[in-house]
């Protein structure tokens, strides 16, 4: 019943539960996410279509800023769940835990035949989570957390067909599919793997450069020819990804960007990272100390980090060709870091494992005290139900204006309230309420506190106990409404 491996597997669900879970069972989420779960709420409300997706009567009508895939399938699950508070949250749950199961599959796949090492799938998990914009990625509802999924299970399967000779082209064409949707999901940026045979042939040399090159160019034409079969079959498909290579991907490319240098992507790279490279120096430098050598790294080992780090450089320095860059890009990245790590480690875990209490009372102590610290995390996590999290004067401002206007209307704002993404996402997302800039009036008018600028003569300030806006309602408007 009990096993050395058992307290440190609930170690690591009980740190997922603690940063992941604990971000989705509170209010609040960062603006992108609440637009994208509105897209998919909308979608399974039937506004909008497959192809030329809806977020709100006001703000992209017809949205193309990204692939739709991930709208597609929140949207089953707003179908299947309905319209509650937890329904994409759910789905960021699900999409967090499949991405960690991926990495133990990785991790044994790696580990094939070596039956002492493959127990140790915890440990690339605990890498993983320990690195702060997975649980802020999973806790928002971005769109890496999908495409991971996709890109994790594409090198994988490459992985598999590399040491399966027999159905080496069956792998390849799976995995050629999982980029597909990966690219479905976030774009360009998703076609990292198709370079994973070519990483692997770099540090093994299991076959010739001239068989690599092959398997890599298979590996692409089934990706353009399944693009192809979908644009030549839905027209639909077609105008809808050149709306979003005109809106995005050129239009990222050609403008000033976000950041200032190309190069924004990697201190932020090590910035995430530092508290598995913390865990690294803590595990290594007692053998570097002690024997003065390379901390009896096994070479095997050392192999299969190189190959997992040139997989996770791959999905992450090319993002440097646009000036469009934000940490969480490089979420789908993380996973092969995190494997990295942890073979980078593993002998000096399986040393400091040899010397833990394998059997008696002391492995059963271990196990209990794994038990009591997720029983424990568990019981914070429903205390944390509801509970506000970010924004909360404003969520509570929305609060008290939904209470007036009436859902599936629109409001008139200010210029200055226009640029708060999140707000018009609060507002669809819970309310199906579009807030619009333009010059016609609706019957509300929504201003921020501290504006001095009066709204038009026929909008008269409401008395409300409000802390970051004014609303104004449009007397004559009103008065034609109950007329």
């Amino acid at each position: 019943m009990w096993n050395i491996h058992k307290p440190f597997r609930f170690l690591v669900i009980s740190v997922f539960c603690a940063i992941v879970v604990t971000v989705l069972l509170r209010q609040g989420m960062f603006m992108d996410g609440l637009m994208y779960s509105s897209i998919s709420r909308n979608l399974a409300d039937g506004k909008g279509s497959m192809w030329f997706l809806h977020f709100s009567n006001s703000l992209f009508s017809d949205f193309h800023e990204h692939p739709p895939l991930v709208f597609w399938i929140q949207a089953v699950f707003f179908k299947l769940f309905g319209d509650g508070f937890y329904t994409e949250r759910l789905y960021c749950l699900l999409a967090g835990i499949a991405v960690a199961w991926l990495i133990t599959r990785t991790w044994k796949e790696l580990n094939k035949g070596n039956t002492d090492a493959q127990p140790f799938s915890w440990l690339p998990v605990l890498f993983w989570i320990s690195i702060p914009v997975i649980s802020w990625g999973l806790g928002n509802n971005m769109l890496e957390n999908t495409m991971a999924i996709f890109t994790t299970a594409a090198v994988l399967v490459i992985i598999k067909g590399i040491s399966q000779e027999k159905n080496r082209l069956l792998f390849f064409t799976i995995a050629a599919l999982m980029i597909f949707f990966a690219v479905l999901a976030k774009g360009p940026v998703a076609m990292f793997p198709l370079a994973a045979v070519f990483m692997h042939w770099i540090v093994y040399r299991r076959f010739s450069f001239i068989k690599a090159l092959m398997y890599s160019l298979y590996i692409t034409g089934i990706f353009i020819l399944v693009f192809s079969l979908l644009f030549a079959i839905n027209h639909q498909a077609w105008l809808s990804m050149n709306l979003y290579l005109e809106q995005q991907i050129i239009k990222a490319y050609n403008d000033s960007g976000t950041v200032s240098s190309r190069f924004f992507i990697l201190p932020r790279l090590f910035r995430e990272l530092g508290i598995g490279i913390a865990l690294l120096i803590m595990i290594l430098l007692p053998s570097v100390i002690r024997r003065r050598k390379a901390a009896g790294l096994n070479r095997q080992n050392l192999k299969k980090s190189l190959f997992l780090t040139l997989v996770g450089l791959s999905a992450s320095l090319p993002l440097m060709v646009s000036m469009k860059q934000s940490g969480f890009y490089v979420i789908p990245a993380y996973p092969w870091f995190a494997l990295a790590f942890a073979f980078l480690c593993l002998t000096q875990i399986q040393q400091m494992f040899s010397k833990l209490p394998q059997k008696g009372n002391a492995l059963k102590i271990m196990n209990i005290a794994g038990i009591l610290l997720l029983t424990s995390v568990l019981a914070y996590n429903i205390t944390q139900i509801n509970k506000p999290g970010r924004d909360t004067e404003k969520l509570n401002d929305i609060r008290t204006i939904a209470d007036i206007v009436p859902r599936n209307s629109t409001v008139s704002i200010s210029q200055e309230v226009w640029p708060d993404w999140a707000l018009h996402g609060y507002f669809e997302r819970y309310y199906n309420i579009s807030l619009d800039a333009g010059s016609v009036p609706h019957e509300y008018y929504l201003a921020l506190r501290d504006d001095a600028t009066k709204p038009a003569k026929q909008y008269s300030s409401m008395q409300l106990n409000l802390k970051l806006f004014k609303l104004y309602a449009n007397d004559s408007l009103q008065k034609m409404t109950k007329q």
